[in-house]
């Protein structure tokens, strides 16, 4: 019989029901999924007051009461709950270690939305979990719809950018499997940035850099017929293919909003030593200008 799937949410202390748990309700009402809400926590102030006869464990066991009653309501819904509270410092280190002993299929979590500047707002905290998180990682921002109509992968057929070979295998995967879950379309989406190509006569004689534009286009052919060809090893139709020109986080971030997409399934890339607190260029500046969810493949 096969195991069924866990959705890991992150609630928030007023232990209200967020866009990011409304995600997961959604979610789990389709592929029947176990919901474990965990509240993490820590305040200074009251681990200091604890050496002055502060009553830490009543405190967290009210909290662990108020979680329960609130799992109760989603059980009465019909929905298989669990409910974990945390305590400690630092919480990132808190909540990827509990990520790393329960192995969820999908962390999702609340961000916030700048609606005026139409882009998302990501804490440090935030992009910890995206550098870090070993599972996926769903960031919901509020007034998300239920459940996405619309999923845009975006790929690297290339693998040009330092990335795994197999890391577009589990971004389209992820795309396709939460595709079918939602009942959305998913359109797989590449962004071409030209390198300014040059005549060696220019390089080796000190003469103004131009572009070689038939070589540009050469290159572009081999872009695009390697998206064609991962296409075609995934099952994806042609039309849902696109090509795009120009710098990435502003092509894409122009698609998705032309397109009206609800979730952008990306890859980050575990780097060690000093590129570790890194996610790429690319990533950063695409977190950092789109205005719609957003699902991290490690």
């Amino acid at each position: 019989m096969a195991k069924r799937p866990l959705y890991m949410v992150l609630v928030p202390p007023s232990l209200e029901r967020t866009s990011a748990l409304f995600r997961a309700m959604a979610l789990a009402k389709q592929s029947e999924a176990e919901i474990i809400l965990t509240l993490f926590g820590f305040d200074a102030m009251l681990a200091k007051a604890q050496v002055k006869g502060f009553d830490l464990n009543g405190y967290l066991e009210g909290r662990r009461r108020e979680l329960e009653e609130f799992a109760a309501h989603l059980r009465r819904e019909g929905f298989s709950v669990q409910a974990e509270v945390h305590w400690g410092s630092p919480l990132t280190a808190r909540i990827l270690a509990e990520v790393e002993r329960l192995q969820p299929d999908l962390v999702i979590k609340d961000v916030h939305a700048e609606s005026g500047l139409k882009r998302l707002i990501l804490t440090g905290h935030d992009y910890e979990l995206l550098r870090h998180c070993p599972v996926p990682l769903m960031l919901v921002k509020p007034g998300s719809h239920n459940l996405p109509t619309r999923v845009m992968a975006a790929v690297d057929p290339l693998d040009e950018n330092n990335r795994p070979h197999e890391l577009n295998g589990r971004i389209l995967g992820t795309a396709e499997k939460y595709g079918m879950l939602c009942g959305a379309t998913v359109d797989v989406v590449h962004a071409f940035q030209p390198m300014p190509v040059t005549a060696s006569a220019a390089a080796f004689g000190g003469g103004a850099w131009a572009p070689d534009y038939g070589v540009v286009e050469e290159i572009r052919g081999l872009h695009d017929r390697a998206l064609q060809e991962l296409g075609k090893k995934y099952g994806v139709e042609e039309r849902h293919l696109h090509m795009l020109d120009g710098f990435p986080a502003n092509v894409l971030t122009g698609f998705a909003a032309e397109y009206r997409v609800d979730l952008v399934v990306m890859g980050t890339v575990y780097r060690s030593g000093p590129e570790r607190l890194l996610l790429g260029s690319v990533a950063e500046q695409l977190f950092s200008r789109l205005n719609c969810d957003v699902l991290a493949v490690k």
